[in-house]
C-alpha cells in the first residue's frame, strides 16, 4: 500500500511539475531569417481575456476579476496589422493568444496597449501565439523607423537599437 501511495505522490509532483523544454533559438534575426513564422508589425488595440467561447472582458476596464476565479480562460491581445514582413497573416487584426510558458509560447502580458511591435507568428490550433524559445517580438518607433530588443548576437547580449528596414531586409 505504501509503495502505490508514494508512485501515485511522485505522478502527480511530475505531472504538475511539466513546463516547456525547448533550448534558445537565438537572436530575433537568427530566429526567423529562415523560418516558416510570420512576421508583422502592428499595434496593440486592447488585452482581453476570453471566458468559454464567446464572453470576452477588456482588461482594460475596472472589473472585479474575482468573480470570473472560478472559470477557465484564456488571455489574448488585439493586434492592429500595419505590415506583414513575412508569411500569410490576411487580416487587418489578429487575437494574439498569452500563455504561462508551459507549453513553449509566450506570456504576453508586458505588452502595453497603443505601443507598436514586430512579432513572429505562430499557428497552434487556430490561434496566433509568440514561441518562447528565442526571441520574437521586439517594439518598434514608427516616427524613427527603429525597433529595439534582442536582435543579434548571443543570448547575453543587450537590448539594442537597429533600423526597420535593414530588420526587413534581413529577414524576408
Amino acid at each position: 500500500m505504501r509503495k502505490i501511495l508514494l508512485t501515485t505522490v511522485f505522478l502527480l509532483i511530475s505531472f504538475m511539475s511539466f513546463g516547456c523544454t525547448c533550448l534558445w533559438g537565438g537572436n530575433f534575426i537568427k530566429a526567423n531569417k529562415d523560418s516558416r513564422s510570420d512576421v508583422v508589425t502592428g499595434k496593440v488595440i486592447g488585452m482581453y481575456y476570453l471566458f468559454g467561447d464567446k464572453e470576452v472582458l477588456d482588461k482594460g476596464e475596472e472589473t472585479d476579476l474575482n468573480q470570473y476565479s472560478d472559470r477557465p480562460f484564456k488571455k489574448f491581445v488585439r493586434i492592429k496589422i500595419e505590415e506583414v514582413i513575412k508569411g500569410n497573416v490576411h487580416t487587418n487584426t489578429i487575437d494574439l493568444y498569452s500563455s504561462f510558458g508551459f507549453d513553449c509560447t509566450e506570456d504576453l502580458s508586458y505588452l502595453e496597449t497603443d505601443k507598436w511591435y514586430v512579432i513572429s507568428l505562430i499557428t497552434r490550433n487556430d490561434e496566433f501565439r509568440v514561441h518562447s524559445c528565442s526571441e520574437n517580438i521586439l517594439e518598434y518607433f514608427p516616427k524613427q523607423n527603429m525597433v529595439t530588443g534582442k536582435i543579434k548576437g548571443n543570448f547575453k547580449k543587450s537590448m539594442r537599437f537597429y533600423n526597420y528596414d535593414k530588420l526587413k531586409r534581413k529577414i524576408s
